[in-house]
């Protein structure tokens, strides 16, 4: 009689892990980031794919949990993901919550990284972007801070969505060397030689554990 139910376990077991397995599949391939509900890189391509390249202001966030490798390290990955999930959870908060913006798309793009591209222009930006950082803090158990950088593109100027990306992108490590837990704002002049000093501080940051 003992046996039964245990073997009930172990039909049902892999077969349950399956079928969690296919519904991330088929999430990852819809575009959409199983762990937090937000779109993947996939999707957020699609976005970007369908935007028009007429004339319009364009803003990028991107959103980068500090010391996220501690918090793993620390409190084990479960809780890794619980945060991860947390912070999209603020991050859609504040979206839902910020009135009058237009186009959005709020995206998970890898690791602990975030981005959200929206049809709006700096101010709305900003507001967005403080509305998310305050919000990630104020959760404790762990407390969690994030580093947030802004890109946006002039309504007289043709967006340049990879151009906004690794802007943002600087502008978010910028944030970090400045002791996270801020926003921080592209400029608008070019400075891509910044952008690539900020790629490079940020492959040598990464430990080979990571």
């Amino acid at each position: 009689k003992g046996i039964a139910p245990l073997a009930l376990v172990a039909v049902l077991l892999p077969a349950m892990h399956y079928f969690f397995w296919v519904l991330g599949t088929n999430a990852m391939d819809a575009g959409t980031d199983p762990l937090t509900r937000l779109a993947n890189r996939r999707g957020l391509s699609r976005y970007v794919g369908g935007l028009s390249h007429s004339a319009r202001t364009l803003s990028v966030i991107i959103i980068d949990i500090d010391g996220f490798k501690a918090i793993n390290d620390t409190h084990g990955h479960q809780v890794g993901d619980l945060v991860l999930v947390r912070v999209a959870g603020r991050i859609m908060e504040a979206c839902n919550r910020l009135a009058g913006i237009r186009n959005l798309v709020a995206a998970r793009t890898g690791g602990e990284e975030f981005a959200v591209i929206l049809d709006d222009d700096l101010r709305t930006a900003r507001s967005l972007a403080e509305r998310i950082r305050i919000g990630v803090a104020a959760d404790t158990s762990p407390s969690v801070t994030v580093s947030v950088g802004i890109s946006v593109t002039s309504p007289d100027v043709k967006a340049n969505v990879d151009r906004l990306l690794e802007d943002a992108d600087a502008a978010m490590y910028l944030a970090k060397r400045q002791g996270g837990n801020r926003v921080v704002v592209a400029p608008s002049n070019d400075h891509r030689p910044l952008a690539r000093h900020a790629r490079r501080e940020r492959h040598d940051a990464i430990s080979p554990q990571s």
